[in-house]
């Protein structure tokens, strides 16, 4: 090969190498997708177990919800921040020690033993609200204990209460289980709030029609209309 050959095969491959690295971008230019935040990753993940048990040494024990909360019962927890536009603030599957207290990460504990479930819900409220860091209402879904599944009834009832969901299950159904609104009661709307986020029926025949109880929600009935 002639010295001209030799320098000309060399400019060429010279050429070639600059070619390719103009083909190859900035990767300092490229935006990377966003990665979701670590609670929705968890739920992708199934982090929410499907049975209520904290852990293996969580035993499996007799449940009534109209009875008192005692040791070793596992409830399933989701509080919202907010009625409109609500935010889930923590989510937890978690058991009653034998203290009676069940652990709620960074945002303390509460004793909940020796309480029926409405009076638990306050207590649970109370810690949340504590911990609140805007005005925002505070609502606390207790949906499971011991994988019974629960509907709250509440306000204008005659009593407080948790019921346990079945299949075919109605809004009235829910209602005439808690002995139905207070006597001499004339008010009919409803609200049923789900996911912390409320809405309203003019009465139950629309509720009814318009709403399918699941675990977790709250019926409350208004005093007012």
């Amino acid at each position: 090969m002639t010295r001209f050959t030799f320098h000309s095969a060399l400019l060429g491959l010279a050429g070639l190498l600059l070619s390719a690295c103009a083909l190859i971008p900035d990767a300092s230019n490229i935006r990377l997708p966003k990665l979701p935040s670590l609670p929705n990753v968890g739920e992708m993940l199934g982090s929410w177990p499907d049975q209520d048990q904290a852990s293996d040494e969580d035993p499996t024990m007799p449940f009534n919800s109209r009875g008192t909360l005692g040791y070793g019962q596992t409830m399933r927890l989701d509080i919202y921040q907010g009625t409109r536009s609500s935010d889930r603030i923590y989510r937890t599957v978690a058991m009653i020690d034998e203290r009676g207290v069940i652990d709620l990460d960074d945002f303390g504990s509460v004793k909940v033993g020796g309480l029926k479930l409405p009076q638990a819900r306050r207590a649970i409220e109370a810690v949340f609200n504590l911990k609140a860091t805007s005005a925002r209402a505070i609502t606390v879904h207790i949906i499971s204990v011991e994988n019974v599944g629960l509907v709250q009834v509440t306000g204008d009832v005659l009593e407080d209460e948790y019921v346990p969901v079945f299949e075919g299950m109605r809004v009235s159904n829910a209602v005439t289980v808690a002995g139905g609104r207070k006597l001499n009661s004339s008010a009919q709307t409803v609200y049923l709030t789900r996911q912390g986020e409320r809405r309203f029926f003019r009465n139950m025949v629309q509720a009814n029609s318009d709403w399918t109880p699941k675990a977790g929600d709250i019926v409350t009935l208004s005093p007012d209309i």
